[in-house]
């Protein structure tokens, strides 16, 4: 997040607007972002001295200290909190796996607010962030790609955009998500998904990745699923997480009553 400083002249206005496109198995979403510029105090300040050059910055700084403290507290109090007309901070609940509630803040601008960023002038730009891409997968067993992998063997990935690395520990991985003939999956528990490290893997390139199917997974089906940070090759300092999912329906099959290799 960018600090806007701002000095006795007028900031530039407008924003930047980024269109993202997504590929999901057959779908396409599309979303947009905005470039966030964070106006700190000190900036709020500075234009409030530009309304009234006699202004007590201190004392506004002390108001502003009391203001917060009180807010704070009528939060903690479990209150929905008005600011200043602008919009009402409330609080949110959802349940954890364990049954118990989750609390959080939300925030509902007013039509006050929302009014003052209709008019914004806007730049537009597309984003050249690509998902990771599965494009076949390959049995080095059965030296096959008919959508079938056999248990505790050798597979290949082919594809784009596929290496794994991390931003954070453990948020890239090959996961092997159950689900139907259809392709939908039964699992959303993505803690339980059977998951390949990079640290597992014996090739670890953007168009191939190589690795044995991890010893817990079973028979079924399953969708193959790539979570990574990968950039190609470009570095940035707080890589997002990327996703790519195999269209394919992968039957995982047991391999212990066919000859060995």
């Amino acid at each position: 997040m960018n600090n806007l400083i701002l000095d006795s002249k007028k900031d530039e206005s407008g924003v930047n607007v980024t269109r993202y496109k997504r590929t999901f198995g057959e779908n396409e979403v599309e979303f947009a972002k905005v470039s966030r510029k964070t106006a700190d105090v000190d900036s709020l300040l500075t234009l409030i001295s530009r309304y009234d050059t006699g202004v007590n910055r201190l004392m506004i700084q002390y108001c502003i200290g009391l203001f917060k403290r009180a807010v704070l507290e009528k939060l903690e109090s479990g209150r929905a909190v008005n600011i200043l007309g602008l919009g009402t901070m409330y609080i949110n609940a959802t349940f954890k796996a364990d049954g118990s509630p989750d609390l959080s803040v939300g925030f509902t601008p007013s039509a006050e607010a929302a009014e003052a960023v209709k008019n914004l002038e806007t730049s537009v730009s597309d984003s050249v962030t690509l998902m990771p891409e599965i494009e076949e997968v390959y049995d080095l067993k059965t030296k096959s790609s008919d959508g079938k992998v056999s248990l505790g063997k050798d597979i290949r990935l082919y594809g784009k955009r596929m290496k794994l690395v991390d931003s954070e520990t453990e948020t890239a991985f090959v996961a092997f998500a159950p689900c139907g003939q259809n392709g939908i999956i039964t699992e959303t528990d993505k803690s339980l998904w059977n998951k390949v490290f990079a640290s597992e893997l014996s090739t670890n390139k953007p168009s191939e990745l190589q690795f044995y199917l991890p010893d817990s997974l079973t028979a079924g089906t399953y969708k193959i699923i790539i979570s990574t940070c990968y950039s190609a090759g470009k570095k940035t300092s707080n890589p997002s997480v990327r996703t790519g999912e195999f269209d394919t329906v992968i039957k995982v099959e047991d391999s212990s009553s066919s000859s060995s290799d």
